[in-house]
């Protein structure tokens, strides 16, 4: 079998597994399974592998195997560990493929993402109930846009290769309003953004339409959609007139949300009020905790097994400030290596920094490994444009 379809088959199966099949555990064995196979048979082929990769793959186990000892959390460790598997076997796989095989082999995954999106769609009218933000395999409708964004890595895969369409851009905008989720919705409006063709004026222009627009929509939900009004505008209302007080003061006593009054439930306060919590315990724990973390699963016993809402601070409780301090590095490299070398894959990495500020995807297997396989993919294309 020719690599370019075991890589196709491999991300197919992936994306099928994680929309369709309610097994978790089982798509876990089985992705990796394949993905072992292929590795062994491919094993001659790890020497396209760089030293500084194999030194931050050792780096890796070596805190993981930490987090393990702190922890305990021996599912999660395994997980995590696994993800180095998914990377070797896109890097080793992609090397191997030529550049219009690139072309094609891209075009199809676009396809069959839509594709699985549109059944697993279906299979949620039927089985759940997407009006009620209610999805078929997925725990919450934030998940299932997190996971359609990933979609973005081949779009822009295809930008570097030069075969944009207009289609896949709209389909991703499609998609990510069928998830329910706004701020995947308006995540998804990057794929109209040229960054090459940025410049003060269009920001400045961008900015004061922006006001025009919040300024518009403030009178119109005030006047005539009061409960909208309240969604949108009531947290920021709330906080403004002293609420950030009260929800430090309530915080303290870490109650749910249920528990507070009727002004505190907007997703938006949610998210503020686990900020405090979780920052008060940062601040509160002992150094040595803060330096390396809790290890695997760590926030569960901080407000009863609620995970804070932010990648960021999950990983800041969980894996310290040596963990936080990697991912930020990791991250403004990447950054940094956009505006130097590709501005067109900038957007890709905006939308994920900002799905991990307001969204918990770190413990969320299927996320976890398809955003390494996929960024994994974007590297590599772009290698093979060089």
């Amino acid at each position: 079998m020719k690599i370019k379809n075991i890589l196709l088959y491999l991300f197919i199966i992936k994306i099928t597994l994680d929309f369709i099949s309610p097994f978790r555990e089982l798509n876990f064995v089985v992705i990796n399974t394949i993905c072992m196979i292929t590795l062994f048979l491919n094993r001659t082929h790890l020497k396209v592998i760089k030293r500084k990769e194999w030194a931050g793959i050792i780096v890796f186990v070596i805190l993981c195997f930490m987090w393990l000892a702190i922890s305990g959390e021996l599912r999660y460790f395994i997980k995590f560990i696994s993800t180095i598997i998914l990377f070797l076997t896109v890097r080793i796989c992609f090397e191997r493929i030529k550049l219009d095989e690139v072309i094609s082999l891209t075009s199809t995954l676009i396809k069959a993402y839509f594709f699985i999106i549109v059944i697993h769609y279906l299979l949620s009218l039927i089985l759940a109930s997407p009006a009620n933000r209610l999805f078929y395999n997925f725990e919450h409708a934030n998940l299932l846009g997190s996971y359609v964004l990933l979609s973005l890595t081949f779009i822009y895969s295809m930008k570097m290769l030069n075969r944009d369409s207009l289609m896949n851009r709209i389909c991703v905008v499609i998609a990510s309003g069928l998830t329910t989720s706004t701020g995947t919705l308006l995540s998804s409006f990057v794929v109209f953004l040229n960054v090459k063709k940025l410049n003060i004026r269009t920001l400045i222009l961008a900015i004061c339409s922006a006001l025009l627009v919040i300024i518009f929509l403030y009178n119109t939900f005030s006047y005539f959609f009061p409960e909208l009004f309240i969604k949108v505008f009531g947290p920021f209302q709330l906080l403004l007139s002293g609420g950030w007080g009260e929800l430090a003061a309530l915080s303290k006593h870490r109650l749910s949300m249920q528990e507070l009054g009727d002004e505190y439930q907007s997703s938006l306060v949610w998210r503020f009020y686990a900020y405090i919590i979780f920052w008060d315990y940062l601040i509160e724990q002992p150094l040595i905790y803060l330096l390396l973390g809790n290890g695997f699963w760590g926030f569960f016993d901080i407000w009863d097994g609620i995970a804070p809402h932010n990648d960021f601070l999950l990983i800041l409780v969980d894996f310290g400030l040596i963990g936080f301090s990697i991912t930020l590095f990791y991250l403004s490299k990447a950054i940094s290596w956009c505006i130097k070398e590709n501005t067109i894959i900038l957007p890709v990495f905006i939308v994920f920094i900002l799905r991990m500020m307001f969204e918990n995807n770190v413990y969320s297997y299927y996320l976890l490994s398809g955003l390494v396989m996929s960024t994994t993919y974007l590297y590599c294309v772009y290698k093979k444009c060089r």
